[in-house]
């Protein structure tokens, strides 16, 4: 079965963006957790959504979890993630 690293606010993105909004209430490492909604900020294409996610049993408050993989409207994906938590598929 296979897994997905969990992103973060902080964590980057193709395009050099990186996450800048996430779950006020749940943490991973100390970072806030990104979900789909979240905001991107892209230098190619300014602030974004996180679009998609894989469906997953994890809870949020709210949207679901966001992964490597994951992309944002602007068509940046997620490349960087927790190294400790995880979600499978």
């Amino acid at each position: 079965m296979p897994s997905f690293k969990i992103t973060r606010v902080g964590d980057n993105l193709s395009h050099g963006a990186v996450v800048i909004t996430g779950e006020s209430i749940r943490k991973v490492e100390g970072k806030k957790v990104a979900r789909r909604g979240d905001l991107i900020s892209c230098p190619l294409h300014g602030v974004q959504p996180i679009i998609s996610t894989i469906s997953t049993p994890v809870k949020t408050t709210g949207p679901q979890t966001s992964h490597i993989a994951s992309t944002a409207a602007c068509g940046a994906i997620l490349i960087t993630g927790s190294d400790l938590t995880k979600l499978d598929k």
